[in-house]
């Protein structure tokens, strides 16, 4: 999808989701957030718009090229640092495959080495191979743990 269109409907807030935000194509402002996020304790009652309808984490985009180099930003330290961009993620953008070359817009995202996919785990406990295709709105809506619009990753 055309990342300048997904902008223009979305505000950008930091990798931890636990802000305001605009949901895309309605211009009204909700607390989504995620379900991890520095000092959090969700509680089961919290996740509204159900287990299988929302991301508890996921693989996380990194450049092919930055592998091995611990240059990568949001890859420079360990998987335990906490509240980090290095181990948060967001829906405010779209996902990328590994494969694709490094930009500013893909800070932050859900991604993979796989070539049409990355995988990410449900508050259920499922796990889902999610399409680097879909939908920007769909994707913003399963980061989110109670904007109250569940709606399936299939």
């Amino acid at each position: 999808s055309d990342f300048s269109n997904l902008q223009a409907g979305m505000l950008t807030v930091s990798g931890s989701l636990n802000a305001p935000q605009v949901v895309m194509n309605t211009g009204s402002t909700v607390a989504t957030g995620g379900v991890i996020f520095a000092g959090s304790a969700v509680p089961p009652a919290a996740i509204r718009d159900g287990f299988s309808n929302t991301y508890l984490f996921g693989e996380k985009y990194v450049p092919m090229t930055q592998y091995q180099t611990g240059a990568a930003l949001g890859d420079q330290q360990c998987a335990y640092v906490g509240d980090s961009s290095d181990t948060l993620r967001g829906g405010q953008r779209p996902p990328a495959s590994d494969s694709t070359v490094w930009s500013a817009e893909l800070e932050g995202v859900f991604g993979g080495p796989h070539p049409v996919s990355y995988n990410a785990a449900m508050c259920d406990g499922s796990v889902r191979s999610i399409g680097f295709d879909i939908s920007a709105r769909i994707h913003f809506l399963l980061a989110c743990r109670a904007d109250r619009q569940p709606v399936s990753p299939d």
